[in-house]
């Protein structure tokens, strides 16, 4: 991209906002995937936390949504190691969950949200729109 002498930029591409989605079962990553790129947001899927920390670094998403138990690392580990870190800690963080998940005030400090699976395209994209609006510091830091 160049910008002319005395001129605006020229060829800017708009990106919608991004989400990192970590999720371990391809189905349910597919789907989700495609809720959330119908909902105008660009998306990074991982399978596992390790990964998913790794794309949340290279990207700095706007939004993370990540399963609760996966291999390698799960969805909690995951969470502790974004709200640890200064570079990720402002990041929030959406559970997406099958289990019976009642989070407690430890969790409550790592996720911005807690969906539980099954839920609907208009439950995630709300979900995702109304916790990527509130730019809260999600922080475990006193």
């Amino acid at each position: 991209m160049e910008r002319p002498r005395n001129g605006p930029v020229t060829n800017v591409i708009e990106h919608g906002p991004r989400v990192v989605l970590v999720e371990d079962d391809e189905s349910t990553r597919t789907a989700i995937r495609g809720l959330l790129e119908l909902g105008g947001y660009e998306v990074r899927e991982e399978a596992n936390g390790r990964d998913g920390l790794i794309a949340i670094r290279e990207v700095h998403p706007d939004v993370v949504v990540t399963d609760i138990i996966m291999p390698v690392l799960d969805g909690r580990a995951l969470a502790r190691s974004l709200r640890s870190d200064n570079a990720t800690c402002d990041i929030p963080i959406v559970a997406a969950t099958g289990e019976r998940f009642q989070p407690d005030l430890r969790d409550s400090r790592l996720f911005a949200a807690v969906l539980h699976k099954p839920f609907n395209a208009s439950e995630l994209l709300t979900t995702v729109d109304r916790v990527r609006a509130s730019q809260r510091t999600w922080s475990t830091k006193p």
